[in-house]
This record gives C-alpha cells, sequence and structure tokens, in this order.
C-alpha cells in the first residue's frame, strides 16, 4: 500500500510487495529462467518489497529512499518518481549480484534498472 499526501508529498509513505511470479520482462523463456531457482527463486523467495525511509520533492519529481528487500536482502534503493497525469512512475538503478542474483560475473555488468507505477 502506499498513502500519498498530495497536499505534502515528503509526508507520504511508499510500502508494498510484488509476488515474484508476475514479474515480466517480455521474453517467456527468460522470465521462466528468472523465476527460477539460479535467480529470483520464487519457490524460496515468493516476494520483492520495498518500505520508504525518506521522501523529498524537488516540483514534481520525488526522490523515495528506502528498504528494498530481494531474497531476504535488504538494500537501501533510491527511486526518482515524476509525475506522469494519474500516475507516479519511478525508476532505481541497482546491480542485481547485490541481492545473491548473479547473471553475469562481474558486478557491474549486473547493472539493472527497475520501474514502479503507482496510479492515483
Amino acid at each position: 500500500f502506499s498513502t500519498i499526501d498530495m497536499n505534502n508529498l515528503s509526508k507520504s509513505i511508499y510500502k508494498g510487495t510484488v509476488a515474484v511470479s508476475t514479474l515480466k520482462t517480455g521474453n517467456f523463456l527468460r522470465d521462466w529462467n528468472l523465476k527460477g531457482r539460479k535467480y529470483f527463486d520464487k519457490d524460496q523467495f515468493p516476494l520483492i518489497s520495498f518500505e520508504s525511509t525518506e521522501v523529498n520533492q524537488q516540483g514534481d519529481k520525488l526522490s523515495v529512499m528506502g528498504n528494498l528487500t530481494i531474497k531476504d536482502t535488504i538494500k537501501t534503493t533510491i527511486f526518482r518518481f515524476v509525475r506522469k497525469g494519474n500516475q507516479f512512475i519511478g525508476t532505481a538503478t541497482l546491480y542485481s549480484s547485490d541481492f545473491g542474483i548473479n547473471i553475469k560475473k562481474k558486478r557491474e555488468e549486473n547493472q539493472v534498472t527497475i520501474k514502479m507505477v503507482l496510479n492515483l
């Protein structure tokens, strides 16, 4: 759930979970592989969660810092949100290897961008 205070966005709370089984990359075989034991391991770690700890507003842009949990590993992550119509669209860049998901051998090659869409 998220509690978005449109009159004072910095007082908003962003908290939620997503089921690993719902992740979609646009490629069925890649999705199936990513959900397996080698990567996200949806059977042992079925959820990804995020909970904000700090929200900063600069005009119509938001910076939301919080704890992202993937595979029982918690890392501080910053999402940058912009408002588009009735949505806040946020992106964050992270390294999957920091969460035990080693797609490539070198850490810098495991950089991914994740997207979060909040409907208002």
